[in-house]
């Protein structure tokens, strides 16, 4: 199949629509923020979910701001009259991007092709090794944040 290239803005009102009508949606996705547990260039896919039925280690391709769109994993949900909120954080980062709202989540990842196999993001191993990867989030804040003062100390010796 050949590769078709689409803005930013494109790729998710395309994905926003077919995920809003039901169907799944498969991408190629780019940039590491997501390591290790998707790489460059591996292929999600992507199902129709309403934020109500998310959890906390979820992954969601979603929209930070107007023109932001993110795979990142859930790691706080709050619920309110008004609907829900989520906190959101790539793999790769210690610290959060910021609260989205509900309505922001175009679909949930629910598999990625790797090595020409599919791998479901709901897999016992692949929940366990997610799960502790979120209760890492407070140790590697901790340790980005020495790594931060050793680095500035360094500096001031050299």
């Amino acid at each position: 199949m050949p590769e078709r290239l689409i803005t930013h803005e494109d790729f998710g009102a395309l994905a926003g629509e077919v995920l809003k009508k039901g169907g799944s949606f498969r991408f190629q996705a780019h940039g590491s923020s997501m390591r290790p547990f998707t790489l460059n260039g591996e292929t999600i896919q992507l199902t129709p979910v309403a934020a109500d039925r998310l959890h906390r280690g979820d992954i969601v391709l979603c929209w930070r701001s107007k023109d932001k769109l993110l795979l990142h994993r859930v790691i706080r949900i709050q619920k309110t009259i008004h609907g829900s909120s989520l906190l959101i954080q790539g793999d790769a980062s210690c610290w959060p991007d910021g609260i989205i709202p509900g309505e922001n989540v175009l679909g949930q990842a629910t598999a990625v092709l790797r090595k020409g196999k599919w791998i479901p993001f709901n897999s016992p191993p692949w929940v366990f090794l997610s799960g502790l990867w979120l209760l890492s989030i407070p140790i590697r804040r901790i340790a980005a944040r020495l790594a931060g003062k050793w680095g500035k100390k360094a500096k001031r010796f050299s």
